[in-house]
């Protein structure tokens, strides 16, 4: 008959921690108290009900990577409902990231939801007041919209920043630049 080590007053039961005599005759009763319990395996399935005794961080994910998912969606799958969730992940954690805002108006546009494109394309020139794309990408939803006299000065003012598609278009719509 096996018996145990015998237990100091105040020192925790050991054999509760062990299921086979194996177990006791590896570490011989010397095994330091704190390193060998969290690492001894208990019974068949112990290794996979192990107790943490911290719990693991939340994994945070940077704004960069949602915009990079949210471009990924747009372009790969044209999912662009996931994008638009993406990209407003992407916006929480960062609000001055200004392509999560263009690429977001562009999947707006793409769901037909043009009013919440032009929203999101004047929150990236309040980002980027210098980027003539900008203008010229709200100045296409607002023509979409039928909104020509808008339309016209958001695509004059980047015709005269030198965007040539925008100058390009100006032209084949025979409106005078500025």
């Amino acid at each position: 008959m096996f018996v145990g080590p015998v237990r100091k007053l105040g020192e925790p039961n050991k054999a509760r921690l062990y299921r086979r005599k194996s177990d006791w005759e590896e570490t011989n009763g010397e095994e330091n108290e704190h390193e060998g319990e969290a690492e001894k395996r208990r019974g068949l399935f112990g290794n996979f009900f192990k107790r943490r005794k911290e719990p693991s961080p939340a994994k945070s994910v940077s704004a960069d990577e949602w915009f990079k998912q949210g471009f990924v969606t747009m372009h790969t799958t044209d999912d662009c409902e996931a994008a638009v969730r993406a990209f407003a992940q992407c916006i929480r954690i960062d609000p001055t990231y200004e392509r999560a805002y263009v690429n977001r108006g562009l999947a707006y546009e793409r769901l037909g939801n043009v009013q919440q494109a032009i929203e999101d394309f004047t929150r990236a020139i309040t980002v980027d007041a210098g980027d003539p794309k900008l203008y010229y990408l709200r100045g296409l939803a607002f023509r979409r919209l039928g909104m020509d006299e808008e339309a016209f000065a958001d695509l004059r003012k980047s015709a005269n920043m030198h965007y040539r598609p925008a100058h390009d278009l100006l032209k084949s719509l025979r409106i005078p630049v500025d």
